[in-house]
C-alpha cells in the first residue's frame, strides 16, 4: 500500500474524462509518471482514488450480472492500454481502505468476486408510455384551451408520435397504414323516427344514407361542424349501436361497396405491436425513427422508442374512449385535429381511419372516410309524389301504386304514407367516386330492447 500511495499519474495516463480536469487544476506536480515514465504534470494516485471513490459509491451497487470494479473504473476514466495497471492500482488502494474500521459495517464495493451496476441498471425504468402520454395530453390541452388555429407545432408533435409506423413490427404482420382493396363492404345507418324519414331514405339511399352536405355536417368524433365525412362500420351490429337509438325508435341501414383501393390508418392495429421484434431494430434506430439525426442511437433514444411503443399500444383506447354528450364539442377537438393531420400532412395521405367502437366495448370496428373518399356513385333521383309503405313481420314494402299492394300482399292496408319532395343531388359530378350503394341491401331496424355490458364495483364507506 505504501508503495502505491506514492505513485504518480500524468493527465495523459489518467484517461479521457472530465473528472481529471478538476483534480489537475487543484493539485499537480512536475513528476515522472509511473505509468508512461514521462516527466509531466502529475497528481498523486491517492488523489485520483479519492475522486473515483466519491462517484463510484454514489452511483454503483452490488448486482448480479453487472461489471467488475476494474471494468467500471476503466470505463469511468475512459482508460486506454497505455495506462497499464492504473485501474488495478486504484482498486488495490480502494479495497484496502474498505478493510479499515470506517467501512466495517458497509457492503464491500471493490471485491473481485462480486459485480456491480448503477441503480438504473439494476432497477431499469419501465417505459410505459408516460412520456408520450404527456405529449399527447399537452397537444390535447393546446388544441382545446390555448391555440386552436395556426398552431405550427401541431405537426411536429404528431410526427414525434406517428413517424415511421411502417417500420414498427406488429403481430400478424398487419400494418396500421395499409391499402384496403376494392369490393370490401361497409355498413352505414341513419335514425328514421318519422314516416317521412323512413320513406325518403329507402327511396333515395345514395343521397340520404351517405355523408351529409357540408352545410348540414354536425360535430363528430372525427370531424368538426361544417366538414363532411362518411362514418360507417365493418359490422351491421356495430353500425346500429353507434347511432344510439332509444327503445322503440327505428333506423335504416344499407351496405356500401368500395369501388377503388384506399389508404387507411387503422388505430386498432396498435394493440398488437410486437415490442420485442421492434426493439431488435435499434441498430437502425436513426434511419427508421429519427431521420433527421446523423449519430448512432443512444440508450436515451431507445428508452424513448420503448416509451413511444408502449403509448401507441394504448392509443386506440385513448382515441375511442367514451365521451359524454355534453362534453363532445370540446373533447372531440384533439381527434378532429388528428384526422386533419392524417388526411393532409401525413405521408402517405390517409383516405380513411379505422377505430374501435366504444358502443360495443371495442368488439366492433368503425371506419370514417375522409376528403374525396366520401364520394358515392349516385343513382337517378326518384320522382316526387306520395309514397306508401306496408309493414309486415319481416318486410317493409314501399310503393306509389295501390295495386302493387293488392297484387303482392294479402292485406291491402297501407300502414303509413308521406308526400315526398326529393331535393337536387348535392354530389360533385367531377369528383372521383370511391363508394357505391349495394342495391337490395336496405334494412329497417326497430329497437326492442338494449342490453348493457356493465362493470360493477362494491362500495365501502369509511366511518
Amino acid at each position: 500500500m505504501k508503495k502505491r500511495l506514492h505513485k504518480y499519474v500524468c493527465s495523459e495516463c489518467a484517461g479521457d474524462n472530465e473528472l481529471k480536469k478538476d483534480i489537475f487544476s487543484n493539485e499537480r506536480e512536475r513528476k515522472t509518471c509511473n505509468y508512461c515514465s514521462m516527466r509531466r504534470n502529475c497528481i498523486c494516485l491517492e488523489s485520483l482514488a479519492d475522486a473515483v471513490d466519491d462517484i463510484y459509491r454514489a452511483d454503483y451497487m452490488v448486482c448480479e450480472g453487472g461489471s467488475s470494479p476494474s471494468e467500471i473504473i476503466s470505463e469511468m476514466l475512459m482508460l486506454d492500454n497505455s495506462a497499464g495497471r492504473l485501474d488495478i492500482d486504484l482498486i488495490c488502494i480502494l479495497s484496502e481502505r474498505e478493510s479499515g474500521s470506517r467501512y466495517k459495517d458497509e457492503e464491500l464495493m471493490y471485491c473481485d468476486d462480486m459485480t456491480y451496476c448503477t441503480f438504473s441498471e439494476k432497477y431499469p425504468q419501465v417505459n410505459d408510455g408516460t412520456k408520450h402520454k404527456e405529449l399527447w395530453s399537452y397537444f390535447c390541452n393546446q388544441i382545446k384551451h390555448r391555440t386552436r388555429f395556426f398552431n405550427i407545432k401541431i405537426i411536429e408533435w404528431l410526427n414525434s408520435i406517428f413517424f415511421g409506423l411502417d417500420k414498427i413490427r406488429y403481430k400478424g404482420d398487419i400494418s396500421p397504414v395499409r391499402i384496403i382493396p376494392e369490393n370490401v363492404i361497409f355498413y352505414r345507418a341513419r335514425k328514421a323516427s318519422s314516416v317521412h324519414d323512413r320513406l325518403k331514405i329507402c327511396c333515395h339511399p345514395t343521397q340520404e344514407l351517405t355523408s351529409p352536405p357540408v352545410h348540414l355536417a354536425t360535430n363528430g368524433r372525427m370531424n368538426p361542424t361544417g366538414i363532411s365525412v362518411f362514418y360507417a362500420a365493418f359490422e351491421l351490429e356495430t353500425c346500429i349501436a353507434e347511432i344510439r337509438l332509444p327503445v322503440g325508435d327505428m333506423a335504416i341501414s344499407g351496405e356500401f361497396k368500395l369501388e377503388r383501393p384506399i389508404t387507411v390508418f387503422d388505430l386498432t392495429v396498435f394493440d398488437s405491436i410486437d415490442l420485442d421484434k421492434t426493439i431488435n431494430l435499434v441498430s437502425d434506430f436513426d434511419k427508421i425513427f429519427c431521420s433527421d439525426k446523423k449519430s448512432t442511437s443512444s440508450s436515451e433514444d431507445i428508452d424513448l422508442l420503448e416509451d413511444r411503443l408502449a403509448f401507441l399500444q394504448k392509443f386506440s383506447d385513448e382515441i375511442s374512449k367514451p365521451i359524454l354528450p355534453n362534453n363532445e364539442e370540446l373533447e372531440y377537438m384533439p381527434t378532429q385535429a388528428l384526422v386533419e393531420y392524417l388526411a393532409n400532412h401525413y405521408e402517405p395521405n390517409i383516405d380513411a381511419i379505422i377505430y374501435a367502437s366504444t358502443q360495443t366495448n371495442r368488439k366492433g370496428r368503425n371506419i370514417v372516410f375522409l376528403n374525396n373518399a366520401t364520394n358515392v356513385i349516385d343513382r337517378d333521383k326518384p320522382k316526387n309524389g306520395v309514397y306508401k309503405a306496408l309493414f309486415g313481420e319481416n318486410y317493409y314494402h314501399i310503393s306509389t301504386d295501390s295495386n302493387d299492394f293488392i297484387d303482392n300482399f294479402y292485406s291491402v292496408q297501407v300502414d303509413e304514407y308521406s308526400d315526398i319532395n326529393f331535393v337536387e343531388n348535392f354530389f360533385d359530378l367531377d369528383q372521383e367516386k370511391y363508394l357505391s350503394f349495394v342495391e337490395g341491401s336496405l334494412k329497417l331496424h326497430e329497437v326492442l330492447a338494449i342490453n348493457y355490458e356493465i362493470k360493477c364495483r362494491d362500495v365501502t364507506v369509511a366511518k
